[in-house]
C-alpha cells in the first residue's frame, strides 16, 4: 500500500502536492482490492 503510494508520488515528482493527493485518489478508487491487501 505505501509502495503503491510512493510509486505514483515518484512519477508525480514536479507536480503541486494537490495533484499528487489527486491521482492517489484516483488510484484507490481504481485499484480497491490492491489496496486492501
Amino acid at each position: 500500500h505505501e509502495l503503491l503510494a510512493e510509486g505514483i508520488i515518484a512519477m508525480s515528482q514536479g507536480d503541486s502536492p494537490v495533484n499528487i493527493e489527486l491521482k492517489l485518489e484516483a488510484y484507490r478508487v481504481e485499484r480497491p482490492t490492491q489496496l486492501q491487501q
